[in-house]
């Protein structure tokens, strides 16, 4: 999979494909018939539909601000097959490191996500 672009690696996996092909072709949501095959992922991922935003032919999904007056997140739709690269990624060089489980994981939205 290496060298493959990240909106390849978005449609081709097997629970974000479905949903990422979904959110490039429209802005309205699937039909529960659209979605009655797919997985329980992709359900899910559907009904965030508000929160899916494309940029530059990536899927990200919107957080809420976590205080009042912070702009939202995006947050990487990160294929499966991506994961322990990203994890790897979030763990080696100047930013990693050993931090707890609360700070590993803001650790990886910063980098991952933003």
């Amino acid at each position: 999979m290496a060298g493959e672009s990240l909106p390849v690696l978005q449609s081709r996996d097997l629970e974000l494909g479905p949903i990422v092909a979904f959110r490039l072709r429209s802005d309205e949501p699937p039909t529960h018939h659209e979605l009655q095959f797919e997985s329980e992922i992709t359900k899910k991922l559907a009904t965030k539909w508000d929160r899916l935003v494309v940029m530059n032919e990536v899927v990200h999904l919107k957080d809420k601000p976590a205080k009042k007056g912070e702009r939202p997140r995006l947050r990487l739709l990160l294929p499966r097959a991506e994961v322990d690269e990203g994890l790897r990624l979030c763990h080696a060089g100047t930013v990693g490191g050993h931090f707890g489980f609360r700070q590993s994981i803001d650790q990886i939205r910063l980098i991952l996500l933003e």
